[in-house]
């Protein structure tokens, strides 16, 4: 039986060394596509994730057991990556069509037929190309529901947002990313 988030946390305070090693084994590679996401480079990536768990680690006496572990570090790599983008005083958000990182990486294959491939990759790219002409905001929104599984209320903690305020951003995002649907004419091979 596995232990949960607060279980391991828990543990950990008791003494247990390894209970903090399976939190980080549980989050790093979430922790990694979502900042590799937000700074379009695998390699500060790689950086701000491990940045992201000493600063969780130091902290770890300040989480309060009622949180959600995944949200509230989620919420340490969102800082983490922003204090590094405003240093960087160039703000690239994504680089979801860049050569360092492909948003197609993110996506889950289990051995699918040679059409299946060709027909994912279109779509892969299609979104891509959608994806990249929302404002960072809608594209974050969207990306930590759909991607990192994150529901609207830990999407707000994560971003400092009220509940209805990140709902409200979301059904626009959708929107818009409707209307840039529509107009590519409808065939991923469209968009160029």
């Amino acid at each position: 039986m596995s232990l949960t988030d607060s279980e391991l946390v828990l543990s950990y305070r008791e003494g247990d060394d390894q209970a903090f090693e399976s939190l980080i084994a549980r989050h790093t590679d979430a922790i990694f596509a979502y900042l590799a996401r937000l700074t379009g480079d695998r390699e500060v990536a790689a950086d701000l994730t491990q940045e992201t768990f000493v600063k969780a680690w130091k902290n770890l006496a300040r989480f309060r057991e009622s949180e959600n572990f995944k949200t509230w570090a989620f919420t340490i790599a969102r800082n983490s990556a922003y204090d590094w983008l405003r240093k960087k005083k160039s703000v690239v958000f994504s680089a979801l069509d860049g050569e360092e990182f492909s948003f197609a990486d993110t996506i889950a294959d289990t051995e699918p037929l040679a059409d299946e491939v060709r027909i994912r990759f279109e779509d892969a790219h299609f979104l891509e190309k959608l994806l990249t002409g929302l404002p960072a905001d809608s594209r974050e929104i969207l990306l930590l529901h759909y991607v990192d599984e994150m529901t609207f209320d830990e999407i707000g903690r994560v971003r400092g947002e009220p509940l209805n305020t990140v709902k409200s951003r979301h059904r626009r995002a959708l929107i818009a990313l409707r209307e840039q649907a529509a107009g590519t004419k409808g065939s991923p091979n469209d968009v160029q």
